[in-house]
């Protein structure tokens, strides 16, 4: 595996806490985040670009503000080396299930949302705008079910005829149970519970070949 790919899948440690988490919760971790990249090198394997967004993995347990709510990834700017790109965070819940199916359907959903961006940045890129470009917004990002269908691709375009079919949406029945390596690793006694940042926005965005060159194709279809 070389430097440049192994940089796609990468687990955010944070040097005080990581050193004090159970053993058992850091490896579950280390072992969810390399799962997270096979699964990510298979999605690639089978979709119609070859480079799938950035996956950063958290150690952290996502809530809605009201706490009604877990959430299981979201799309925002990552660092990836020294370019800004458009990519996928994900929180423990989902990376320690043993659920591979269903993580696979996350990172799919939240790719999708990946690939609706970027088809506006290439857009925006290619019809010489400057200046920050302006995305959806809705007033409750975090429940608003239509926003985030809104906010989606077609797969057919994009995924492989697998993933495609599979693409599912938020609360989706298929997420029930995710939670239940978490419950048995107790994550919800050792990693803090947030409400993930709802808004980003990054200068000089970094868009991979391949991207720019699928948007055109599709652009001019």
């Amino acid at each position: 595996m070389t430097r440049k790919k192994h940089a796609q899948v990468v687990l955010k440690k944070d040097l005080l806490r990581w050193p004090k988490l159970p053993a058992p919760v850091r490896a579950a971790l280390v072992e969810g985040t390399e799962n997270i990249r096979q699964l990510r090198d298979e999605i690639g394997r089978d979709a119609r670009v070859s480079v799938m967004p950035p996956v950063q993995v958290v150690a952290e347990i996502w809530t809605d503000p009201n706490r009604r709510n877990s959430l299981n990834g979201r799309a925002t700017v990552l660092r990836v080396k020294n370019s800004n790109m458009i990519g996928v965070q994900l929180p423990a819940v989902p990376v320690v299930s043993r659920d591979s199916a269903v993580l696979r359907a996350i990172l799919v959903h939240e790719f999708s949302h990946c690939f609706f961006m970027l088809i506006r940045v290439v857009n925006h890129m290619d019809s010489g705008g400057d200046g920050t470009l302006q995305l959806p917004r809705t007033e409750n990002v975090f429940e608003d079910q239509e926003f985030d269908r809104r906010m989606h691709i077609d797969p057919r375009e994009w995924f492989g005829a697998a993933d495609a079919q599979r693409l599912m949406q938020q609360f989706d029945p298929l997420m029930e149970g995710i939670d239940e390596g978490a419950l048995e690793l107790e994550l919800f006694h050792h990693l803090p519970i947030v409400t993930p940042d709802s808004e980003f926005g990054a200068e000089k965005l970094f868009v991979p070949d391949d991207i720019v060159e699928h948007v055109r194709r599709l652009r001019a279809m």
